[in-house]
This record gives structure tokens, sequence and C-alpha cells, in this order.
């Protein structure tokens, strides 16, 4: 969509992360590699065995062969469909209030269910006012339609980490990267995944990746900071902190106020 919700998305995607990580009482061992790469880095993937137990999984590959059975929307209806999801874009761009916006896409859902355009777009919303189980069920329906889209992918990552669900969460953390290996959301997440994971070295080559895709950046801070944290750097976690904090994280200003004290 034309105004998106990615800072407020991706900031509660991370954070949600590490304080899964901080709650657990034992580091988790590290998941057999999958060869998910991003620029050399090998990132701790999931295996067929993985993927085969995943509730989530299983629902998406049920969907799409549902969807080969299905009757397809008539033509006429796909269309009002896609020309209601520009309806909801424009309004997004100059109406604060999503409740129009929303309207507009669960019309078009009405008339082509199988608008991943739609389905992404109000997963998304769902997720940012909180609302994990529905923004979770269209982001598994988003994906039955469209296994390559990055947003339902990033939806998915942060309805299940925000409830501390790994298991679940992993496969499309580590599908997020298959898509797009330069995705700053996903790299940051599977960053602080590997620190949950014990996997230092893993977590700072994702960092150092991160720094060079997009320098100075509220997650990019945040990851290298919880990486030096994670390390027993707390000297150099304190700057880093400090510069999410100065960008408005409200768990970086936090974390630099401890380490002050």
């Amino acid at each position: 969509m034309k105004r998106h919700f990615l800072f407020i998305f991706v900031g509660a995607a991370i954070v949600g992360i590490w304080f899964t990580w901080r709650a657990s009482k034992t580091p988790r061992a590290a998941p057999a590699s999958s060869g998910v790469t991003t620029k050399g880095v090998e990132t701790g993937g999931t295996n067929d065995s993985v993927r085969f137990k995943s509730d989530t999984f299983k629902r998406i590959s049920r969907l799409r062969k549902d969807r080969l059975d299905a009757p397809s929307a008539q033509d006429e209806d796909r269309a009002k469909s896609r020309r209601l999801v520009m309806q909801a874009e424009q309004e997004l761009g100059r109406n604060k209030s999503i409740g129009p916006v929303k309207e507009l896409l669960r019309a078009a859902l009405e008339l082509d269910r199988y608008n991943a355009h739609a389905l992404s777009n109000l997963s998304e919303l769902l997720m940012d006012e909180n609302d994990l189980l529905e923004a979770r069920e269209l982001a598994t329906q988003c994906l039955g339609v469209d296994e390559k889209n990055l947003v339902c992918h990033r939806v998915l990552v942060s309805s299940f980490t925000r409830t501390g669900n790994w298991d679940e969460a992993y496969p499309f953390l580590s599908d997020c990267l298959t898509v797009d290996q330069k995705d700053i959301i996903c790299l940051g997440a599977m960053s602080l995944y590997e620190l949950n994971a014990g996997q230092l070295n893993k977590s700072k080559e994702l960092v150092d990746q991160l720094k060079q895709l997009d320098p100075g950046s509220i997650w990019t801070e945040l990851a290298e900071a919880d990486y030096f944290f994670r390390a027993g750097k707390r000297e150099a976690a304190i700057p880093h902190y400090k510069a999410a904090c100065a960008k408005g994280q409200s768990y970086a200003c936090s974390q630099y106020k401890q380490l002050q004290n």
C-alpha cells in the first residue's frame, strides 16, 4: 500500500523476538540448516521435517489445493475487487482512520477471496492493531494464493514471535529470506533469532549485512545493540541503544537507561 505501517510493525516484530529470548531460561538449540544464504551468510534454516510439522504450512498446502478445485471469481468481480483495493490505498493516503480502509478491503475479498493484494494489505493493517489471530489467518490465506508474498511472510513471523511461538515462526522467517535475501526486516529478525539460538557469529554476520544495506536505521541499530548486549559487550551496546532510542524506539530507550545506571 502507498502508506505502510512499516516502522511500527517491524519494531514490534524485532522487539517481540527479543522479549521471547529474554523470557527463555535456556538457549534453544540451533535448528538444522536449509542453506538459505544471504551474501555468503548461511542462516539456520528449516528442514523438510520441521516444515511438515508446521500446522500453518499444512494449512497453506491445503489452501493451495482447495484453490485449484474451487471455482474462480468472475472476471467482472475480480476487476471490481482490484478497483476496491486501489480505492483503499487512496483512502489510506488521505485519511488517518483505517476503519473505512478495512471495509473496502473486506469488500474486495467478498468479490474475490483470492485477491492476494487485499489479503496482504488487510493482514498488515490488522497486525498494526495487534489483532494477531485475524492477521495470521489472512496472511495464511494470502500465502495459499501467493507463496512469495513478502508482506504475508512478515506478518506471520511477527504474529508468532509476539506470542513466543518459535517453531511456527521460523519457517516463515527462513522463507522470507528466500523470497528476498536483502529484506532488512527479516534480516534483523533472523539476527535476533540466531542470538536466541546462541549463534553469535551468525548473528554478527547478519548485523554486518544490515549495516551495509540500511546503515543507521532503527532496526539496524537495535539489532547491533542486542548483539553486543548478548555478547557481553555492554559498553559497545550503549551507543546503538541510544541511537535507536533517538529514533523513537521505546524498548531501546529502556535498555539505554538501564545500561547507563
